[in-house]
């Protein structure tokens, strides 16, 4: 229950007081919290079927739930990825809090694909809103 909480923590805006919060155990829980937030973001369309800005609505949930975690990162590898700099600048860039201006084209590319797939009535569209954060199941090991 306590990796759960420590997961819930890092991953989400959800915050548990936890003064010994680990890390390596939280990470055991990792795909439990992508499944809770596939979980709430499938709930949201299944409450707003049909509704023309229902793809946009999930996407800002997905981003504010999530406090933009997977965006940061996303956004931090495009502008050290694209800056064409030896690797320690690049480690730099990513360590740097300001974004340039690969990070916003790759974020506004990265969300008008999540809007485009997620306006599809498919399959795909139910395994973006379930799966997308099971890539986590890799990184815990299970």
């Amino acid at each position: 229950m306590k990796s759960l909480r420590d997961a819930l923590s890092f991953l989400t805006i959800i915050r548990f007081y936890s003064p010994d919060f680990d890390a390596v155990k939280a990470l055991g829980s990792f795909a439990y919290v992508g499944v809770l937030i596939g979980g709430v973001l499938a709930t949201i369309n299944i409450l707003l079927h049909g509704n023309f800005v229902e793809p946009v609505l999930i996407l800002i949930c997905w981003v504010t739930l999530t406090g933009a975690l997977h965006m940061d990162g996303l956004m931090d590898t495009a502008d050290a990825l694209f800056s064409h700099r030896d690797r320690e600048r690049k480690l730099e860039i990513m360590k740097d809090s300001r974004s340039g201006a690969m990070a916003v084209v790759v974020a506004i590319l990265f969300l008008s694909l999540l809007n485009i797939l997620l306006s599809k009535r498919s399959v795909t569209r139910w395994y973006i809103l379930l799966c997308q954060h099971m890539q986590d199941l890799d990184l815990s090991g299970l």
